[in-house]
């Protein structure tokens, strides 16, 4: 018989009982399900060639020191990236 969500997580008494594959993928989508942060536009793309999907972001600071993070395409308009 197949459980809804709602069942299952109500029959969990917490996310110890759960399985390790069920607590990644729940940790997953609650780290991915965040708001989308949109910037506009690129400034000084460059035409990719060996690995178009690669991503590389900057942003200078106030303080005048620049900060870079990696990311990689999802889709064309859309990067995945750690940057905070």
């Amino acid at each position: 018989m197949n459980q809804s969500v709602t069942e299952l997580f109500a029959s969990q008494s917490s996310l110890t009982n759960m399985q390790p594959a069920a607590r990644t993928l729940l940790l997953l989508i609650a780290l991915t399900a965040q708001d989308a942060v949109h910037t506009g536009k690129i400034f000084g793309g460059k035409v990719a060639h060996n690995k178009p999907y690669m991503v590389l972001v900057e942003r200078k600071m106030l303080s005048g020191k620049t900060k870079y993070c990696g990311g990689f395409l999802l889709r064309e308009d859309f990067v995945m990236t750690a940057a905070m």
